[in-house]
Order: structure tokens, then C-alpha cells, then sequence
């Protein structure tokens, strides 16, 4: 389980407290390489563990973050993903629901070959790349 915790810091005192919690664990369905995870924010003034992480405590928000490349990336980018589950509504810009409207089968079959076959060892960058297309080629195949 990773607990994260958010702490305001008086630039005046040096007095600490906390300002919330984040529970992130791993729902045992993965391999060691791809992870799937429930998220649990606390609710406000609560550091209980929430239900979606195996406690009882009710949740403000909850979240899953599935397919993790748990070996691609630090602990920072599960932590992103996490809160983006949980809070769906911080992800949609203008710009993207564009972006993501323009996207046809044919286009996503072309990049994800130009992700796939051009780099050998696929950096940080491409790996992500790679994962967005797979995500939108499913949103495709779902909306259809």
C-alpha cells in the first residue's frame, strides 16, 4: 500500500499539518511488470484507511489505475495517474476532448506502428505515447 500524505508547511512557524490522504493499493491482479490499483482519497479531517484500499472508512473519491507499467516508471507517475482516477473531471481540457475527437481508427493503427516499430528501446516518452494510443483505440472500439 502507498499512503499519500499532503502537508501545509508555515513558512512563518515551521507548524505542520496534514491537508490530505491518498491510499493506493495494489489489487493483486497484475504480474511484475503491469500492475492494476485502487485509489481511496480520505475525506477531509479523516486519515482512515477507505473501503477501495481495504479498510472500512467512506471515501471522498475513489479511482482504479490499471495496466501500470510498474518497471517504465518512478512511483510520481502512479501517483498522477492515481489522482486523475479520482478526480476524472481535472482531465478533460478543451484542447484535449479535441485532440481525442480527431482520432480515427486508421490514425491510431498508424502511430501505434510508428510507436512500435521505430525505437527498439522505447524511452519514457514513447512508452507513454504507446499507452495513450492503447487507451484511445479501446474508447474507439467502445464508443462503436
Amino acid at each position: 500500500m502507498i499512503r499519500v500524505t499532503i502537508e501545509l508547511v508555515s513558512a512563518i512557524s515551521g507548524r505542520t499539518s496534514e491537508i490530505g490522504r491518498m491510499y493506493i493499493t495494489n489489487d493483486g491482479t497484475g504480474d511484475s511488470d503491469v500492475g492494476d490499483y485502487d485509489v481511496g482519497v480520505c475525506r477531509r479531517g479523516t486519515t482512515a484507511i477507505p473501503a477501495e484500499c481495504g479498510g472500512i472508512a467512506t471515501s471522498a473519491r475513489g479511482g482504479r489505475v490499471l495496466s501500470y507499467p510498474r518497471r517504465a516508471y518512478n512511483v510520481w507517475r502512479l501517483i498522477s495517474r492515481a489522482v486523475m482516477s479520482a478526480f476524472p473531471e481535472e482531465r478533460k481540457t478543451k484542447a484535449g476532448r479535441a485532440y481525442e475527437d480527431a482520432l480515427t481508427p486508421e490514425i491510431i493503427r498508424g502511430l501505434k506502428a510508428l510507436v512500435a516499430d521505430g525505437h527498439p528501446e522505447p524511452d519514457e516518452h514513447m512508452m507513454a505515447a504507446y499507452e495513450w494510443l492503447m487507451a484511445a483505440e479501446q474508447k474507439l472500439e467502445e464508443a462503436s
